[in-house]
This record gives C-alpha cells, sequence and structure tokens, in this order.
C-alpha cells in the first residue's frame, strides 16, 4: 500500500542547471552523489508538480466545448511523453552543525547546507584556522599571535567566541596586519590567550547577482519516488521556539522538471551530522547602537557599540524573487533561474519593554544585528578533533525598522516590545585588495566551521 507521506529525501549539487544530457536533452542522474536529509516534516506531498500546458480556451471552435490543453513538453520516440512539470515543495531541516566532521567531512556534502546555497551565496574562508588573542584592545578589536589565522583572511567574514561561558559572534569589519576590528561589539573585551573560530558563511552580496547553485532532490514514499531537477529555494524560513531549543528552517523549493517512479521500497537513512541541534541558551541578542541613518552613511570600518536584549520569540523569512534565463534548445525552458531580488521580513520580540528603538522608524535609523545560536560547548585548543562545528548566527549589519516599536506587544501578559525589520544598505567593512564577497555583505549566516588547528 502507498502512502502519501515523505519518509524520506535525499540531496545531491548538479554540476549544471537541470542536469540536462548532452547525449539525450532530457535530465538525468548520471554520475551525481546524493546524502540522506535529515527533516523534520513528514509532509503529506505525493508526487509534487503540475503539467506545463498551454492554454486552448481561445481556439476557434463550433460549440461550447474545449478543446485538449497541449503538453509544453516533448515525446519520445516510442511515443512517451517527456513529462515536464513545475514543482514547489517545502522541506524543514533542524539546524544541526557539522561538528567534528566523521559525517559529514565537507559542508559540500550537508543536505542543509546545499540546500542554503540555492539561495544564498557561499562565502568560504580559503583557509580557516583560529586566531589566539594576544593583546584584547576593546570589544571591537584583538590582535593575533600569529599571521596564519584568521588575520589572513578578508573584511565581511564572522566569527565566534566564547566570554564568560557564553558563544558571542561578530563580523569582521577590518584586517590590519594582526589586528582584526569587528561589530558590533563583544560583551566585554577578549583576554590573552582566548580563541576565536571561524565560521562558514552563506550571504546575500551588497551588488550583483548572487553565485548560487541548484541542486536534484529525491523524495521518497512508500511506493512512489519523485526525482525534482533544477531546484532552487524560493523562501527561507528560520523559526526559533524556546520550548523545544530547536531552529527549524523550512526551504521551499521550485523545480522545473519531476520525474516519477513506482516503487516499493526506495528509501534511505538521513544522514544525522556530528554537531549539534541550535539553540538559544547562553548566546546572545545583540544590538548595535545606531549605525547609520537614511540621510548618514556608516563609516568604514564600523565598530559599533551594542547592548544584550534578551529574546523571547524569533523567526525570519527570506523571499527570493527568480527570474528565469530563457533557453529553447533545453526541454526546461531556461538555462537557470536567477535570483533577482529578496526580501527580509524578522521578527523579534524581547523579553521586556524596551524605549532604545522607539524613534528609530521616524529617524530612519540602521543598526547591526547578531542573533546568536549555541549547539554545544566550545573546544579548548589544541582542537585535535574539529568540534568547532557548532553554532550558528543569524546577522544583518544594517537592520532597518519596518513597523513602529513604540506599539508593544500585547501577545502575553506583561508588554513586550517587538522589533521587525528589514535589510538596510550596508558598506561598514573595509574594502580589502580583493574586494570579494562576502565584504559588505547585506546578510550573513554564519556556522561553524571546520578547520586544522596548526600550533
Amino acid at each position: 500500500m502507498a502512502t502519501k507521506h515523505i519518509v524520506s529525501a535525499e540531496v545531491g549539487v548538479e554540476t549544471s542547471f537541470g542536469s540536462v544530457a548532452a547525449a539525450t536533452g532530457v535530465p538525468a542522474v548520471g554520475a551525481i552523489v546524493f546524502y540522506g536529509a535529515e527533516i523534520t516534516d513528514r509532509s503529506a506531498i505525493l508526487q509534487p508538480g503540475e503539467p506545463i500546458l498551454t492554454d486552448q480556451n481561445a481556439v476557434a471552435r463550433d460549440g461550447l466545448y474545449e478543446m485538449p490543453a497541449e503538453p509544453a513538453s516533448l515525446q519520445a520516440a516510442d511515443g512517451s511523453w517527456y513529462k515536464r512539470k513545475n514543482a514547489t515543495f517545502t522541506l524543514t531541516f533542524p539546524c544541526r552543525g557539522i561538528g567534528d566532521g566523521t559525517v559529514f567531512d565537507a559542508f559540500s556534502k550537508m543536505p542543509l547546507w546545499n540546500c542554503i546555497l540555492t539561495g544564498l551565496q557561499e562565502a568560504a574562508l580559503a583557509a580557516p584556522d583560529t586566531d589566539i588573542v594576544q593583546t584584547a584592545d576593546t570589544a571591537t578589536s584583538h590582535t593575533c599571535d600569529d599571521a596564519t589565522g584568521l588575520s589572513d583572511d578578508i573584511a565581511g567574514a564572522m566569527i565566534k567566541t566564547v566570554t564568560n561561558g557564553r558563544t558571542e559572534f561578530a563580523g569582521i569589519t577590518d584586517v590590519t596586519g594582526e589586528v582584526i576590528k569587528y561589530s558590533p561589539a563583544l560583551t566585554a573585551p577578549l583576554t590573552l590567550a582566548d580563541v576565536v573560530y571561524p565560521m562558514r558563511q552563506a550571504v546575500i552580496p551588497q551588488k550583483g547577482v548572487p553565485s548560487t547553485q541548484s541542486i536534484i532532490v529525491k523524495l521518497n514514499g512508500i511506493g512512489w519516488k519523485s526525482t525534482c531537477f533544477g531546484c532552487k529555494a524560493t523562501k527561507v524560513n528560520w523559526i526559533y521556539t524556546a520550548e523545544t531549543g530547536r531552529l527549524d528552517m523550512s526551504i521551499e523549493m521550485m523545480s522545473p522538471y519531476v520525474e516519477y517512479e513506482n516503487t516499493t521500497d526506495d528509501t534511505v537513512p538521513a544522514l544525522y551530522a556530528d554537531g549539534g541541534v541550535c539553540h538559544h541558551l547562553n548566546a546572545y541578542l545583540r544590538i548595535s547602537d545606531t549605525a547609520g541613518t537614511r540621510s548618514t552613511p556608516i563609516a568604514a570600518p564600523a565598530e559599533e557599540a551594542a547592548t544584550t536584549y534578551c529574546l523571547d520569540e524569533f523567526s525570519a523569512s527570506l523571499t527570493i524573487t527568480r527570474s528565469p534565463n530563457k533557453c529553447g534548445s533545453s526541454i526546461l525552458g531556461m538555462s537557470d533561474n536567477e535570483a533577482v531580488d529578496y526580501k527580509m521580513e524578522c521578527n523579534m520580540v524581547l523579553g521586556t519593554t524596551n524605549t532604545a528603538f522607539d524613534d528609530a522608524l521616524w529617524d530612519g535609523d540602521m543598526h547591526s544585528m547578531i542573533v546568536g545560536f549555541n549547539s554545544g560547548a566550545l573546544p579548548a585548543l589544541p582542537d585535535t578533533s574539529n568540534q568547532s562545528g557548532e553554532g550558528a548566527a543569524f546577522y544583518i549589519p544594517a537592520a532597518k525598522l519596518s513597523s513602529d516599536p513604540e506599539k508593544r506587544d500585547t501577545g502575553k501578559d506583561h508588554l513586550r516590545t517587538a522589533l521587525n525589520v528589514g535589510i538596510g544598505y550596508w558598506n561598514g567593512d573595509s574594502d580589502e585588495a580583493t574586494a570579494t564577497v562576502p565584504v559588505d555583505a547585506l546578510f550573513r549566516w554564519g556556522m561553524g566551521e571546520l578547520f586544522t588547528y596548526t600550533p
């Protein structure tokens, strides 16, 4: 008996959009390697996708009937159809870190990360390494003990560390020699021998079309299977719930071609990364002082003082507008499906009322805002087990208010301050010689990076 639920999902990265085989002209899996995804929602999806048909209502006819629709597809030599369909479906993942790299020895194999990179551009460090603090100047800068760590990397990279037993995150705004500057400020200056860890990032660049990948998603059920080619994200949702201590990421995928195959058992087990599921315990919500306004540009390098706020509720939705590159030589009808616009809606409710933002909407203030998520203790060096792949951070360097926070939230018996923010213009990173992403990236999602510690 077949059931309607997804029981497993597999993700593989395409080498070209839609995986159209040169020999046949139709999508084919080929040699693509798939990895079982850890999904949290047994969605009731059966054979997603709708046929692409021509409209026959305008056809001239001599009666009150309709002509059968014409499929916008092709027939094979044996008369069977290549059933071209558009599919939209949602996969919900727990936000789990890569951990020590035993299950996934590279981010390029993680289904969660590969889904994210269909909507955001990857900004990986060339040679991720730690920094050992030699001198802590302020809460926004420190001097490294060598020139082989983060000081080799460009502005825009995200970092994490531990202060007073809590995980903190920030974005590098300037690297001069072995002095690293960052924003928003940490809760306290680092001390001698503190460790600063690198992060893997997915970002929205300041300008231009982001470079994203496409994936194949295999959806497996009992008695059915769907293989979706050319998948790219159209929406990414971050949902934090304190009660369950997890951050759910719902990624809505759009695919221009779907194949079906009936099967009695073609399921694969999910692969669980070694990291923990992210939560907000022992982490911070840090919001900077005003970094700029609608009429005052942000100075680079930005080193903004910041305040810690109690986070009661958090959710964010990133909607991606896509425009297909039309291509008649492909059965897909397109050669790619590029992201041309982003719309971020981030909703936070602080634990109590706060008047600090009451005039921000009117003044057009922009603030650096970083929401930290912890998933386990950071290791002490030497880190021979690569346990650094923990934790995550949601970072908008120039968050602008979209609603009036002076209107208090009344969802509970006590009044709370609600902040609804979007992505503002950020140019607070120093222009490095390379001036490549993630310099001045408008939004950054960071996860604990794997690295090899070399003393």
